[in-house]
């Protein structure tokens, strides 16, 4: 688990002995070691909804901001100037150590789909193997928004077929910036209802890879959130096959 989780003073750190807090330096030597593919960030701003010609009341406030990168995140002078100059109260943040799919800004973390967030930290074993199968059970709107590779972006995908199920999507009348999206993706749903998404999702996951795998199935290490902006769900587990 150590080289699953990218997180500073992972390494050799018990916190009755080392109870000082983590330093700058300390910080910065994990980063080098492990957080070396890029980083994405996605900010809610009301920016869009403020300017968009679509009748205020078919419109959500918050809209996500999305900048990503395949630089460290402290190499980007343009990240450095984005997180002087704005404001948001909704933040997502993740940094990247590629698996098995490409190091390009497509593939980094967070994930949107209309006003929604996902971003993840772990894997989804035997991807490559179950991913056809995944594939099926994703709605034609979220297989369209699916732009890389990623075992992410396809869980995120398979998560708003649960979550906005028999979905149809709306033309955009305030031009070639705004493209059409299903209109549910820019609707606001409960804790309740996502984290049930959430849950149908990582149990069609488990299914599909016991039908395909049977025995040969690997634990997964899940470790995922999102948000709409108002509401966030997180879920953090480490799931063996008994």
């Amino acid at each position: 688990q150590v080289h699953e989780h990218y997180l500073p003073k992972l390494l050799s750190h018990d916190p009755s002995v080392h109870a000082e807090p983590t330093t700058e330096s300390e910080i910065s030597t994990c980063n080098r070691l492990f957080n070396i593919d890029g980083f994405g960030m996605s900010f809610y701003s009301p920016v869009l909804s403020t300017f968009s010609a679509l009748p205020a009341a078919t419109k959500p406030d918050l809209h996500p901001a999305l900048y990503k990168s395949i630089q460290p995140p402290l190499h980007d002078p343009n990240f450095r100037s984005i997180c002087a100059n704005t404001s948001s109260k909704v933040l997502f943040a993740h940094i990247r150590a590629a698996t098995s799919t490409a190091i390009t800004p497509t593939n980094n973390h967070p994930l949107t789909f209309g006003i929604h967030a996902i971003m993840h930290n772990g894997y989804i074993s035997s991807f490559s193997k179950i991913k056809r199968k995944m594939c099926e059970e994703i709605s034609q709107e979220a297989y369209e928004n699916i732009q890389g590779g990623t075992d992410t972006e396809h869980f995120a995908a398979l998560l708003m077929s649960y979550l906005c199920p028999g979905i149809s999507a709306r033309p955009s009348i305030a031009g070639e910036d705004e493209p059409a999206i299903p209109e549910s993706w820019g609707e606001h749903h409960s804790v309740e209802e996502m984290k049930s998404a959430l849950e149908q999702t990582i149990a069609t996951i488990i299914k599909i890879q016991s039908q395909t795998l049977g025995s040969t199935a690997e634990p997964n290490d899940l470790n995922i959130a999102i948000t709409d902006g108002r509401s966030f769900v997180a879920y953090v587990k480490y799931l063996c096959y008994l």
